[in-house]
């Protein structure tokens, strides 16, 4: 049986992740079967958004764990849920490029989804395209990974100012419920701690799958890219 994840253990994926951090792409390394260099763009945009997405997932993860050796753990369990979400992102994209590969999915909607990855905004530029709600990232998990939508929203509820993320971990009533103490240790919070720790493996491990499946399926979608052209803009 595996044992529980231990901060150790998020500690050293975060490491072997610091030590890979991509830092560029070349374009010219993108090519066909026969030896061309691909046309499409849409490999570039898509490992340009994944590589993005590597330099978040190990900001947040490693900003969370440091947060959670320190004590401080609402902080940590915020980091970790961006960290999450960015996860989630990343299996976002390698779903989108399966299914180019295995349907032909038109370059123009192709270039759509990439395009509200890449540059997507939610409501601050509206000249860029709409950016896709993280909870539509979290539900595609949740099919894959049962359970993953229920510990982003326990994730959720402690990095917002509710009960849980607050009064539940910063304050303590006595026996006789006459007074309230407050403070960073005045409980124990072995289950917020066990919670953020578990995010962070499991995220990470997600991470890393993804990652390298989608390093793993670029020349079949550098293919689908040269055949998507060669059909039209549908």
């Amino acid at each position: 049986m595996r044992s529980s994840p231990s901060l150790a253990d998020a500690k050293e994926n975060i490491r072997l992740l610091s030590q890979s951090l991509p830092t560029i792409i070349d374009m010219g390394s993108f090519r066909t079967a026969a030896g061309d260099v691909c046309r499409s763009k849409a490999p570039t945009i898509a490992l340009s958004f994944r590589e993005t997405q590597a330099w978040r997932v190990e900001e947040f993860s490693r900003a969370a764990s440091e947060a959670i050796e320190r004590g401080d753990l609402v902080v940590g369990v915020a980091n970790a849920r961006h960290m999450i979400e960015s996860c989630a992102a990343i299996w976002y994209l390698l779903d989108a490029i399966e299914e180019h590969i295995g349907s032909g999915l038109g370059h123009r909607e192709l270039y759509d989804r990439l395009g509200r990855l890449f540059v997507g905004s939610k409501n601050i530029f509206p000249e860029m395209p709409q950016s896709i709600n993280v909870l539509t990232f979290i539900g595609k998990m949740d099919k894959v990974f049962p359970g993953f939508e229920k510990q982003y929203n326990q994730l959720s509820e402690i990095s917002h100012p509710n009960w849980a993320g607050s009064a539940a971990i910063y304050s303590k009533r006595s026996d006789d419920n006459l007074t309230t103490y407050f403070g960073r240790d005045v409980k124990e919070n072995g289950s917020t701690r066990r919670l953020a720790i578990g995010a962070l493996v499991h995220g990470l491990e997600i991470f890393g799958y993804a990652y390298n499946r989608i390093t793993d399926r670029i020349p079949a979608f550098v293919e689908a890219c040269e055949t998507s052209l060669d059909r039209g803009p549908a």
